[in-house]
């Protein structure tokens, strides 16, 4: 009988860096559009892109 056992693990401070900071970051991004005042359209849209 052979067996093969893999032990894989993750590097949680490289996954917090490259992955959750930036979602983190655009998702508080898009909550920015909401708190400008709602006659500021260029400044939204500019803010949008």
């Amino acid at each position: 009988m052979l067996q093969v056992n893999f032990n894989l693990r993750r590097h949680t401070g490289y996954f917090l860096i490259q992955v959750y900071v930036p979602c983190a970051l655009i998702v508080v991004l898009s909550w920015v559009s909401f708190w400008i005042n709602r006659e500021a359209t260029a400044d939204r849209v500019g803010l949008g892109m």
